[in-house]
């Protein structure tokens, strides 16, 4: 695909907009530092607990692969070790890393939507999706660390489908490579959060209907296999409340559970719930009907790599509401909107405009491939306005958790008082002391 030609006027208007989409960065970011707090907070008290075993003797390295609630996150954990035993835990590693992942996610969802055109128009697309993915609608994103695995799931989500899709085009070279990585991204992709089981199937998938070597086909399917079998190695699925569940079996639950979904999809729009469905419902129509374009295409024989790609990371968000949804729809659509879960909501609405605009502009359709722009620009500019209820909450949590910090600092521990950073307080009083021992974490400086 070539690039359009580009008049001087459009030059201009395209670096204002990078000036623009690197202005809502610095915001986003330092909107979020703000809120960074040392003392561990909820989740990651389990880490603590692994470092703990770790430091005692009593654990060993396979403790990362350990379940926690529905997930294995061994990644997440040994980047919390690490800081632990380099950096005493004060979150020097992890913290700085959680923003890296968030921005390296949208810059690589940038450049696979702009792939094939020029320089300028690559970077405002990379900067526009570094933007998007640090927006202040997703602040759990970028505030707790444990949150890790959201970027790490989403890029070795695209990494697979990319590298799949690449393998369907002709190259003189390095074939073999490109197996390789397509291979080692499904394989650890369901390490990186429960929801990256959906990527194996997903990836097989493409490298069945793609026009992909047998090669390729043979050593992805093994990859998926062995990556899904070794997930459920000695796995227990974790209790849930049965109020979370939704009742399929009655046409009420399939709609809360529809309700739920789109509201997952569509919690961009952090306004009201209703909101946040008609978001979501607009998009899984957009979608199916994405979905049908690419099957004409597919018979035909015109798929653009990056398009396929896109196409199915959305199908990988789509996959992450229906799996939350089928354990969760019956708290209601308010918890769809969980801060923790707009990262899919991002990565699916950049995935389906990312591709309406490469189809648009690759059939030389101004006007479709200019309103996917205007539409990823009003729902930018949502994710960056969506009301101060998220400040008020954050300013409250913080103010909380530094009352907390100064309180165990003073050799004071009400276990009550930890209430504020687990909900099980009695349960963390000897990690408390562990740190305190240990100089670790707010008793390190």
């Amino acid at each position: 695909m070539s690039p359009a030609r580009t008049i001087p006027a459009t030059r201009v208007c395209v670096a204002l907009a990078t000036v623009v989409a690197l202005a809502a960065i610095a915001y986003g970011v330092a909107f979020a530092a703000q809120f960074w707090r040392v003392l561990p907070y909820y989740d990651q008290w389990a880490v603590v607990a692994t470092y703990r075993r770790l430091a005692e003797g009593t654990g060993s390295l396979l403790d990362l692969l350990a379940p926690h609630n529905e997930h294995r996150l061994p990644f997440t954990k040994l980047a919390f070790v690490v800081d632990f035993a380099v950096f005493r835990g004060r979150l020097v590693l992890v913290q700085p890393l959680l923003i890296v992942g968030q921005l390296g996610l949208g810059v690589a969802v940038g450049l696979v939507a702009s792939r094939g055109y020029g320089a300028q128009a690559r970077l405002l697309a990379a900067v526009a999706g570094a933007a998007w993915l640090v927006a202040p609608v997703q602040i759990d994103n970028l505030v707790d660390p444990f949150l890790l695995q959201w970027g790490a799931c989403g890029l070795l989500a695209l990494a697979s489908f990319y590298w799949t899709a690449q393998l369907a085009e002709p190259m003189p070279d390095g074939r073999a490579t490109r197996i390789a990585l397509a291979a080692a991204a499904v394989a650890l992709a369901p390490f990186s959060s429960a929801n990256g089981l959906a990527v194996p199937p997903l990836a097989v998938f493409m490298a069945f209907v793609l026009p992909v070597p047998r090669a390729a086909r043979i050593a992805l399917t093994a990859a998926a296999a062995l990556s899904v079998a070794g997930f459920f190695v000695g796995y227990a699925p974790p209790p849930s409340d049965p109020a979370y569940r939704p009742v399929l079996s009655s046409p009420e639950g399939l709609l809360a559970f529809a309700r739920y979904v789109a509201a997952f999809l569509g919690s961009i729009d952090q306004h009201h719930p209703d909101n946040a469905i008609a978001v979501g419902a607009a998009g899984l129509a957009a979608y199916v009907a994405l979905v049908g374009v690419l099957l004409l295409a597919l018979r035909s024989k015109r798929i653009d790599p990056s398009t396929a790609a896109l196409a199915m990371l959305a199908t990988m968000a789509v996959a992450t509401a229906v799996m939350t949804g089928l354990g969760r729809a019956g708290a209601g659509p308010l918890q769809a909107m969980s801060w923790r879960y707009v990262t899919w909501s991002v990565l699916f609405w950049a995935s389906l405009l990312g591709c309406g605009w490469r189809q648009a502009a690759a059939a030389g359709h101004t006007i479709p491939a200019v309103a996917n722009l205007v539409i990823a620009a009003i729902l930018v500019g949502v994710s960056y306005f969506p009301g101060r209820f998220i400040a008020i909450r954050e300013k409250e949590r913080a103010a909380a958790i530094d009352s907390l910090t100064a309180e165990l600092r003073a050799g004071h521990l009400v276990p009550e008082h930890l209430s504020s950073v687990y909900p099980g307080s009695m349960s963390i009083v000897p990690l408390v002391e562990f740190l305190r021992a240990r100089r670790l974490s707010i008793f390190a400086d």
